[in-house]
């Protein structure tokens, strides 16, 4: 039987679960999400099956109110790897983006997935963003307290748009992360940006914007995740945003933290003793690929 690339439906929920049940040891997010990917209007989960089985699956989502879209949850069958199922789907969500006029597809993965990193390069994404990232589990790890006289400003998109513009030594790179997700730093991904979290801006005693940070969290299988995204330029600055988070997340009922950081928040996190040998040179990767032309 040739191989076949279709729509998947709430019908194939099963196949979905067969193929990702050995995936991050059983613990993949994707048959949990897969649902709620067949009900969204902007998410298009693709299936390919080969002698009547899937063997590979994507969501192509594409981003509210934007030019772009993202290959999201890309999965081969764990005993159908390196048969190019995963180059093949991608290839044909490539051509599907362009036929509807999608303009920029986005990719992110962790740079210990080297496959999938690997993946994406030969298909003609190129790196666009790369950040630090740690987890931690609840119970939380002691920290210092907040400082009393630091006290951080809620600020919306057009004030953090001005603020990014005068001060890009707070946030050097095009894109924000949110989640595991990234966004344009310009004024309309800072707007969608703003529909989805709360920014935090913490101004030093010149008056120049030293510290940015903003969370969502998520919920799966009973338990929350909450994640943070770190932006400083002072040290000080830095231990003190932890410590305001560390402090939200000790009275909050998450079960788990993730912490993508900006790359002096990334040099820096290592001297808060929190952080596991196994996150130190971890970076979370942002690659793009455009399709005009």
């Amino acid at each position: 039987m040739p191989e076949q690339f279709r729509d998947l439906q709430l019908s194939d929920e099963t196949s979905v679960r067969e193929l990702c049940k050995d995936i991050w040891e059983g613990n993949d997010y994707v048959p949990d999400r897969f649902s709620n990917w067949i009900k969204e209007d902007n998410s298009n989960p693709i299936g390919l099956f080969a002698d009547g089985k899937l063997v590979a699956l994507g969501n192509l989502e594409a981003a509210p109110d934007s030019p772009f879209a993202w290959i999201k949850g890309l999965r081969v069958n764990t005993s159908r790897q390196h048969e190019g199922h995963g180059t093949k789907l991608v290839e044909h969500m490539i051509d599907l983006a362009r036929k509807r006029g999608i303009k920029k597809l986005r990719y992110a993965t962790s740079s210990r997935n080297e496959h999938s990193v690997h993946l994406a390069k030969k298909l003609g994404f190129a790196m666009a963003n790369s950040i630090g990232y740690f987890r931690l589990s609840n119970p939380y790890p002691p920290h210092p307290a907040p400082s009393p006289i630091t006290v951080p400003l809620m600020v919306n998109s057009e004030r953090l748009h001005k603020v990014l513009f005068s001060t890009p030594e707070l946030v050097e790179s095009g894109t924000l992360p949110l989640l595991w997700g990234f966004e344009d730093k310009e004024l309309e991904g800072l707007l969608r940006l703003e529909n989805r979290t709360e920014f935090k801006l913490i101004v030093g005693d010149e008056g120049n914007a030293e510290g940015l940070f903003y969370g969502a969290s998520v919920e799966r299988n009973e338990s929350k995740t909450a994640t943070y995204s770190v932006f400083a330029t002072d040290r000080g600055i830095f231990i003190d945003i932890m410590a305001r988070i560390l402090d939200e997340l000790d009275n909050s009922d998450a079960d788990r933290a993730v912490f993508f950081l900006g790359p002096h928040a990334t040099e820096w996190a290592p001297s808060l003793l929190i952080v596991s040998d196994d996150y130190l040179n971890r970076r979370y990767l942002l690659l793009e690929r455009g399709l005009e032309g």
